[in-house]
């Protein structure tokens, strides 16, 4: 999340907006720039179950199983917020692609992060090992 956007982020709604769909809702933004926001309202399920709109989905959504209601307000799509477990996003470098060593490139690119990633860097190939 950067000054300029407010992707990522949670809208709560204050105790004086009594108004539907919005009292006491909590929103995350998926996306927010010059044109406007969307986001999903993470407080409050729909009345529907996750396999009766998406049911090739219904196998890797969590126990819940539901959908919840987002903005812009609309009945005829349906998008997804999901947690992903092998993929992170960071920079690249030249030497990445172009590199003689691709066999370390893995361990490399994490160890130059500035975060708690670069300590993924060490993580054993087999953690049973360990």
């Amino acid at each position: 999340m950067t000054a300029s956007t407010l992707t990522g982020s949670l809208l709560v709604a204050t105790p004086l907006l009594d108004e539907p769909p919005f009292r006491r809702s909590v929103i995350l933004l998926l996306d927010h720039d010059d044109d406007g926001a969307l986001g999903v309202v993470v407080n409050r399920a729909a009345d529907l179950a996750v396999d009766r709109v998406l049911p090739n989905w219904s196998a890797t959504v969590n126990e819940l199983g539901v959908l919840f209601m987002g903005g812009p307000v609309g009945t005829d799509s349906a998008l997804a917020v999901a947690e992903v477990i092998d993929w992170y996003v960071v920079q690249s470098e030249p030497d990445d692609v172009f590199g003689l060593h691709p066999d370390t490139l893995w361990r490399r690119v994490l160890r130059r992060q500035k975060d708690q990633m670069a300590y993924l860097a060490t993580y054993p190939d087999d953690p049973t090992q360990n």
